[in-house]
């Protein structure tokens, strides 16, 4: 597996398509939250893998699954829901941004992606967080707080590509984490059915940070 992901930890994370980039853009207006959000951690392509363990698939869907995408994202894909990044760039001394994301096809038939960043303290984790399920710069944005996992926020919004999705948001110590889920080809808002459907899967996909293992955990970037 870290085979793998220093093949993996040889791309970048800013880049972006341009059609994203503008959606960035546009969400920079005044007063957006996206306005000085902050910086991930640098951490060794190591520790990257294990970040990248906790939002494996069969810690979240208890099966394998192959995802049709992975790869790095930088804190601009709350807003952005930019694509994991795939330019090579790794810094001098072998550290790379922590931020990570895996998209799969669920057996329900829902496209659910799943993200992990880490930041330098559980401040920086929490004022992220905070801009994150921020209604702003968004599109036909609601919040509630979540039934669960404990002090998870459920996001819905319209994305720039178009489509509603359910987003959950947890903050746990210095990582926060994302799970997303999108009705293929469905552009309408969706009715009170398929919002309960959507929030109930990404609910039920973050309930496994509730694990001692996800804890808050200060220690090296190494």
């Amino acid at each position: 597996m870290l085979i793998i992901l220093a093949a993996v930890g040889a791309y970048a994370w800013w880049h972006r398509p341009d059609s994203e980039a503008e959606g960035v853009a546009a969400a920079s207006s005044a007063n957006c939250p996206l306005e000085g959000v902050p910086a991930l951690r640098e951490v060794s392509l190591k520790r990257l893998g294990r970040l990248r363990e906790g939002i494996a698939a069969r810690r979240i869907f208890g099966a394998d699954l192959d995802p049709y995408e992975q790869g790095m994202v930088s804190p601009a894909f709350a807003w952005s829901d930019q694509e994991p990044s795939m330019q090579p760039l790794v810094g001098s001394e072998g550290v790379v941004p922590a931020g990570y994301e895996i998209r799969w096809w669920a057996p329900s038939g829902h496209d659910v992606a799943a993200d992990v960043l880490l930041f330098e303290d559980a401040d920086i984790a929490r004022d992220f967080f905070d801009r994150a399920v921020d209604t702003r710069c968004r599109e036909a944005a609601t919040t509630a707080s979540a039934s669960y996992p404990t002090g998870g926020v459920d996001l819905e919004w319209r994305n720039p590509y178009g489509y509603m999705q359910q987003d959950l948001f947890l903050v746990r110590g210095p990582r926060v984490y994302r799970f997303s889920v999108v009705r293929p080809q469905d552009k309408g808002v969706p009715d009170a059915g398929r919002r309960k459907e959507g929030f109930r899967l990404v609910n039920s996909l973050g309930a496994p940070v509730e694990a001692p293992r996800y804890q808050p955990d200060p220690g090296s970037a190494a």
